[in-house]
């Protein structure tokens, strides 16, 4: 009998969930009130664009996101982690530009590197 946790696609069962972890540029704690919800909701958009699911979203310390999703199989977690940074980059910094100047960020929002582990 099928676990019904699982989920299906053409070929294969999967259950594949995963936690990513980024952090802003410099850690400046900087995700509180309306870019907090600006940017939880422009991850759900793209989470939801991939086809993935998105499981929860956490803050902490005002400069790290922790985002835990499933995903199926098919998709190239390298590509959408890059993807997922760059959209959300782009959109915090045209819709909160004054706010990432006084905190002196330039043209950086995320920090380059990341974590991602089941």
């Amino acid at each position: 009998m099928l676990n019904t946790e699982f989920k299906r696609n053409r070929h294969s069962f999967y259950n594949l969930n995963y936690y990513l972890v980024v952090s802003i540029f410099e850690d400046k704690k900087i995700i509180y009130d309306a870019l907090e919800e600006n940017l939880k909701n422009i991850i759900l958009q793209n989470i939801d664009k991939h086809k993935c699911e998105l499981i929860d979203i956490t803050i902490e310390e005002q400069s790290k996101v922790i985002i835990h999703f499933s995903a199926p199989p098919h998709i190239k977690l390298s590509s959408f982690v890059n993807n997922l940074k760059t959209v959300s980059s782009r959109l915090i910094r045209r819709d909160f530009k004054s706010l990432l100047e006084r905190k002196d960020m330039g043209a950086h929002f995320w920090d380059m590197e990341y974590h991602i582990y089941t």
